[in-house]
Formats: C-alpha cells, structure tokens, sequence
C-alpha cells in the first residue's frame, strides 16, 4: 500500500488502496487531513486538506482578491494544523478588509471600534470582528496560560467570523 508523509508531525501514512484513490486521509498521529490522489498505484498528489465549505460563498470579485487570497491562507494554515498562524491570518485579514473599506489605520480593536462608529460594521459584523480580532491578538502573542492557547477551534472560529465580516462588507447591500 502507498505512503504519504504527512507535513504535520511526518508520520506516514498508509493509503487504503494500491491501484487508484482520490480522497482525504486522517493522519493517526496528528490527525491532520491530508488529500491524497493515487493513480496506478503511484502517489500523484499528496497535500493538506482545505476545509472548501469556509471557502464557499467567497468569491472574488466581489471580494478584492487580495483579501481572498489572505483569507484562503488562514483556511490553508488550519488544514496544515497551524491554528496560530490562522487566527492571525484572520486578525490580519479583518485589518486588512477595514482599510479596504476605508477605516483608518491602527491597532486592530481600535480599528473595529472605529469602523463600528463610522456605520461601516453592523452589530453582528463588529463582534465578529472583534471576535477574530481577539483570537488573532491571542495567537500573535505568546501565552502565560496554557488554556488560553488558540486550538483547532478556536481558529475555526475566527475563520468563520473573518468569514462573515468579508461577506457583509464585499457582498451584501
């Protein structure tokens, strides 16, 4: 049976199939998703799996594509197992959506409180923006206490809000 290495914790895999298979794999080690093709019993394509579902409904445009691009990073940095790094992608995209917009720069929270006054953020939208905002601040900055870490969660989290804060201020009205 095929291997593939995964990029989490460099465990191998073992694919369930020798002759063809395209699909996502679980690594046992770090549960990682990877999404593997396999044709003739050789490995074509092994990398991180992107959650597409926090890709749908973003598209660009409306949205600009750098933002996407921003956003799509943080997605790729959850699936690569880096919950830190996507919290922060999405602080950084939520900063970056403002100044699109045309909040004026500064500290992220001071930027959202801001746009919250300026009537460039609904009630939902500026939560969710501090919500990325705090989590991302979390991630960037070392920790005292292990519980306040970002996990797998928490990033979702944050991608779902950063998710939210991009629709409203790209796609709607």
């Amino acid at each position: 049976m095929p291997l593939v290495t995964c990029s989490g914790c460099g465990t191998q895999v073992e694919i369930p199939t020798s002759r063809k298979y395209d699909g996502v794999v679980a690594c046992k080690g770090c549960r990682q998703k990877i999404s593997v093709t396999i044709a003739n019993g050789e490995v074509v394509k092994s990398a991180p799996a992107i959650d597409r579902e926090l890709l749908e409904g973003l598209t660009t445009p409306p949205i600009p594509a750098d933002l996407y691009a921003d956003y799509e990073d943080a997605v790729r940095c959850l699936g690569c197992g880096v919950p830190r790094a996507a919290a922060v992608m999405c602080r950084y995209t939520v900063q970056h959506a403002l100044l699109a917009r045309g909040a004026a720069d500064g500290p992220p929270d001071k930027m959202v409180n801001a746009a919250r006054q300026r009537g460039l953020l609904s009630e939902k939208a500026f939560r969710m923006c501090s919500t990325a905002v705090f989590i991302g601040g979390k991630g960037a900055h070392p920790q005292e206490q292990p519980a306040d870490e970002v996990t797998n969660d928490d990033a979702k989290n944050s991608i779902l809000a950063t998710k939210t804060v991009l629709r409203e201020l790209f796609t709607e009205g």
